[in-house]
């Protein structure tokens, strides 16, 4: 995860949050883990398990469509994150990313700038962490 993006997110828009990610990860296949992520999310965002909605689709671009353009922006940013690291395939979810973008809102240059930082941050700290790991 990327550090520190998600002070600046209510408490409302960090369970709408794990609600996209409890809905991705449902549509793509990977309910057998569902749990188990959104577990350890609910504990990095101090939330519990009534802050987690069944939402569909549309009620979630509804919700971030009218958000602040800075917290539609992290909202893409974290989701990406998130999803790069639980899904071993960039191709289930950048369809996925590309939808919610549009549908928030962010024109389609501004949704590359963004989701392309995302997963280069998340490589980039795989790197650190694998340099803290390894004897050198």
């Amino acid at each position: 995860m990327i550090p520190d993006f998600f002070v600046y997110f209510t408490k409302v828009d960090k369970s709408e949050f794990l609600s996209a990610i409890a809905m991705f990860l449902q549509f793509s296949g990977n309910s057998d883990s569902v749990n188990d992520i959104l577990d350890e999310l609910k504990r990095e965002l101090d939330l519990g398990q009534k802050d987690v909605k069944d939402r569909s689709s549309d009620e979630l671009i509804t919700y971030f469509k009218n958000r602040p353009q800075r917290i539609r922006r992290i909202f893409v940013i974290e989701l990406t994150s998130t999803l790069k690291i639980i899904v071993d395939d960039k191709n289930k979810y950048s369809q996925y990313l590309k939808e919610f973008c549009g549908g928030i809102g962010l024109t389609p240059h501004e949704s590359e700038v963004l989701i392309s930082w995302a997963e280069d941050y998340n490589d980039f700290m795989e790197t650190g962490l694998m340099f803290i790991n390894s004897k050198l």
